[in-house]
């Protein structure tokens, strides 16, 4: 197997670069913290039922003399079952594949040579494998669809079949669980809960962001408002979930107005906007899987979207007690290979049918 770190770039020599510590890294938009969006809920190995109970029925009626007749009282009951899918990532890294790279100076020497763990190289595979496995796991929780199918253009970009995912992408990479965006948009689908951003139908990616005003972003945000239920406007922690292209275009409409259009740090890494006293955070990771996963040639799959809810009903099912408890590395003396292997499982729930609005 290749070794993770692509050296073909340099022009390498013992008078040039000399250190793996001498590389700079590029810049590269880092996911946000999980927990931001999601509720976890850990222990979660097999097929198990979360229970709720609800409201009680209705009860009072005029009262009764002497024997009264029993009024009747139910209580509300409900149930999801978590079906938690084991993920996997397995590396395998041999020293003679770094031989005539400038990590040939990290190498350890003798019998040890092989032996690759304790290394600045493996340190930064390590650290770079951990954050590309966070970023998996937003991949499935939001865009996993175990229908996952590539789009096929026919001629003129008419999708002659198939489904959303990125020609040339392997569906494997997707289709783990059921994300958040297929559950929502099936929820949602013929009912109130769904609010149409036009400018997603345009015909080509240039016009979805063009057409993407800052007067539809406020249009929708007031329709998807005022449309929630009651019960759900009072819940706490309820936020406005965006992709960076809409809380841009509603950046666009605050300044038209002459509003204040400053966005406030909720935490490192993480900004809002404000809607009637509401948060709208942008989840810059969804615009970017959205171009790489989504990506119709012609146009964006729905590239401006918004939830309003909570991350109370956002549930992500887990068995460990994090989402990546740890990288495990070793070294087979027999074989000489380095390997790296993260393992878990996963899942994904709306917890409420009725406790969202989708923008799309």
């Amino acid at each position: 197997m290749a070794q993770p770190i692509d050296f073909s770039q340099f022009n390498f020599s013992a008078e040039e670069i000399r250190s793996i510590r001498e590389l700079v890294f590029d810049a590269v938009l880092e996911s946000p913290d999980l927990n931001i969006i999601h509720t976890f809920y850990p222990g979660i190995v097999y097929d198990r039922q979360i229970g709720f109970i609800g409201e009680g029925s209705i009860v009072g009626k005029r009262a009764q003399g002497c024997n009264p007749e029993p009024q009747e009282f139910n209580i509300a009951t409900r149930a999801l079952t978590w079906s938690p899918k084991r993920w996997g990532v397995e590396l395998q890294i041999c020293y003679t594949d770094l031989e005539q790279t400038m990590v040939v100076y990290s190498l350890k020497q003798g019998v040890e040579i092989s032996d690759l763990t304790g290394t600045d190289y493996m340190a930064i595979v390590v650290d770079l494998l951990t954050k590309a496995i966070k970023k998996m796991i937003w991949r499935f929780l939001w865009f996993g669809d175990t229908d996952a199918e590539n789009y096929i253009p026919a001629e003129g970009e008419t999708p002659a079949s198939g489904g959303i995912i990125t020609p040339g992408i392997d569906v494997e990479y997707l289709d783990l669980i059921d994300g958040f965006w297929k559950q929502l948009k099936a929820l949602s689908a013929g009912n109130s809960q769904l609010v149409p951003v036009s400018a997603n139908t345009a015909a080509t990616t240039a016009a979805q962001f063009a057409n993407m005003t800052g007067q539809m972003a406020y249009d929708t945000l007031n329709k998807l408002h005022l449309s929630a239920p009651v019960i759900l406007r009072n819940q706490a922690n309820l936020n406005f979930y965006c992709t960076q292209s809409f809380a841009d275009a509603y950046m666009t409409y605050l300044e038209g107005k002459e509003l204040d259009a400053t966005y406030e740090n909720l935490v490192e890494g993480v900004r809002a906007l404000k809607f009637r006293g509401y948060n709208l955070i942008p989840i810059q990771i969804w615009d970017e899987m959205i171009a790489t996963f989504e990506n119709l040639g012609a146009k964006l799959n729905n590239p401006h979207r918004v939830v309003f809810t909570t991350k109370d009903i956002l549930a992500v099912g887990i068995p460990s007690t994090g989402i990546l408890d740890t990288v495990d590395l070793w070294y087979e003396k027999t074989t000489k290979q380095n390997h790296l292997r993260a393992e878990d499982g996963l899942d994904a729930k709306v917890l409420r049918n009725d406790f969202f609005m989708l923008g799309i």
